[in-house]
């Protein structure tokens, strides 16, 4: 079981869960951590807390699997806050377009899984972002503030909440509105003779309630009347549209009279123009002479540079189709972070006796390990970024790391200027638990081509198959179905022993054995079998 750390709690009270397959977001943080250690080591998974409600549903508790004291990212100094916010944005990205792979993958029973893994993808807020040894974690993913209840509207309906002789008088008003609106368009209308409209009586209104129905009839057959009367005088107006037309014929004669002007113009011009280009053909016959000058210098350029240097120092030019596959399987395991040089069995004898209470074992136990840059995979890390800048720019280059027995974290191909990236990736890796070296070799060969394309895999570690796996039989297969696929394996503890020869040997590779610790950049470059060039070199 793995430690853990709890973060922080939360009232559930404040939050409301994003519901994805009739289920908490939260809910799905086993399987989701399942799919990121997947596909990513598992520091990308550690970005993401585990929520674990308490028994009475009041509150929620937030889990990390790191050790060290948990600060709020919104207590940080500016420097690490910043440091931690660009780490988060690069965690964040990652699951995003893992999410999107998912997706490509089209498997209906994925899709609650992915739904998962977007919703706690997203950009969380300030307060919810902890760091934990200099690593984002975030609490409250999959959770959404709840939405505001709006107050319901009061219903209230004027007309209908009004006496009955109230609605009376309103209709009343309404008609008489319309009918001042009717007058507004008559007396508007002064131009075209409506000056004798009759205007409509007014009428005092009762409180009878028969006696305003009757004055609302007579008032709408009024207002149709004078309809109909403004219909007929809009249609007797006299329409002053002569007037423009009479003017437009002055300007078409004025253009016509231009026309034969310029046709004149150019008649005269004609001859002056076949003079000059007589003399101008005389100008250019006497310049043959300076035209087989630069035909000179293009010569002299060709001359300068020297191209036997450049054969020297870059690898020869190659086909598109004859660039080979690189891929890296780089051992994470716990040996790894032992110092190099000293042999694995010197330290499962020292094992062996501080777990039988030798205190003296124990401290050389101990003494072993070296956190400051010195481990075997430190430097198994530096020789390999030191190394990959200087492959050839045609060869994209892989990278699958292996570390615990759940199986192998596969990463994608880089491109040359990809290749920063995978130093980044590089700098995240730590030491595990197991080594599952076959699944590391099939996992590599299934990103590999190894038949129309060569390839060369570089096996990185100090030790054997811990997992139950069989490395020996994983080389054997790769080798019947990818002919042209081979196996380097690099022996960073150089004892030589364990199952180096038998992976290596049905691919026809190499096993290089580190004896110091300066040529392991070396034995990188020998099994990579590519030629080394500078950057200004070309594929």
């Amino acid at each position: 079981m793995r430690h853990r750390l709890r973060v922080t709690r939360v009232e559930a009270a404040l939050y409301h869960p994003i519901v994805i397959g009739g289920q908490p977001a939260g809910s799905w943080h086993p399987q989701v951590d399942a799919l990121i250690r997947r596909y990513h080591p598992p520091i990308i998974a550690s970005v993401l807390a585990m929520p674990m409600p308490t028994a009475d549903g009041a509150t929620i508790e937030w889990y990390s699997d790191l050790s060290d004291q948990p600060v709020p990212l919104t207590q940080l100094a500016a420097p690490a806050r910043a440091q931690a916010e660009a780490l988060l944005a690069e965690r964040l990205a990652v699951l995003r377009n893992l999410a999107e792979r998912m997706e490509m993958e089209a498997d209906p029973s994925q899709h609650n899984l992915v739904q998962a893994l977007r919703s706690a993808a997203v950009q969380p807020k300030p307060e919810h972002v902890f760091v934990i040894g200099g690593q984002p974690v975030v609490v409250m993913w999959g959770q959404a503030a709840p939405t505001p209840v709006v107050a319901p509207l009061a219903a209230a309906a004027v007309v209908a909440g009004l006496p009955w002789w109230r609605r009376v008088w309103l209709r009343w008003l309404i008609l008489a509105l319309l009918l001042l609106l009717l007058l507004g368009l008559l007396f508007g209308l002064r131009g075209c003779g409506l000056f004798d409209l009759p205007l409509a009586g007014q009428t005092e209104a009762g409180a009878d309630l028969v006696g305003l129905k009757d004055e609302e009839g007579r008032l709408r057959d009024q207002a149709e009347a004078l309809r109909k009367e403004l219909r007929q005088r809009l249609e007797s107006c006299p329409v002053p549209e002569e007037k423009p037309r009479a003017e437009a014929p002055p300007a078409l004669p004025k253009t016509e009279i231009t026309k034969p002007n310029l046709q004149a113009a150019p008649l005269k011009v004609e001859p002056k123009a076949e003079e000059a280009p007589k003399a101008e053909p005389k100008k250019l016959e006497p310049k043959p002479e300076p035209k087989p000058e630069p035909k000179l210098q293009p010569q002299a350029k060709a001359q300068t540079p020297p191209p036997q240097k450049q054969s020297q120092n870059c690898p020869p030019a190659r086909q598109k189709w004859e660039a080979p596959e690189v891929v890296l399987l780089l051992d994470a395991s716990g040996s790894m972070a032992f110092a190099a040089g000293i042999p694995n069995s010197e330290i499962e004898d020292a094992y062996r006796r501080a777990s039988a209470g030798d205190r003296a074992a124990l401290m050389r136990l101990k003494s072993m390990i070296q956190p400051n840059g010195k481990s075997r995979l430190d430097i198994a890390r530096q020789s390999i970024l030191e190394t990959v800048p200087q492959l050839p720019s045609d060869v994209d280059v892989g990278l699958v790391v292996v570390g615990e027995c759940q199986g192998a974290d596969n990463y994608k191909f880089f491109a040359p200027n990809e290749r920063g990236r995978l130093g980044e990736l590089l700098s995240n890796v730590r030491p595990h638990e197991g080594t599952p070296l076959a699944r590391g070799i099939e996992r590599a060969a299934n990103m590999m081509d190894g038949n129309s394309v060569p390839g060369v895999l570089i096996v990185v570690s100090d030790g054997d198959e811990s997992c139950g796996g069989d490395p020996c039989a994983a080389a054997r297969a790769m080798a019947q179905k990818k002919p042209n696929l081979k196996i380097n394996f690099i022996d960073v503890n150089g004892a030589g022993q364990g199952s180096s020869a038998c992976v290596v040997g049905p691919s026809g590779g190499k096993v290089y054995k580190m004896r110091k610790v300066d040529e392991l950049p070396e034995l990188v470059r020998k099994s990579s079998e590519q030629p080394m060039g500078g950057p200004g070199c070309k594929p």
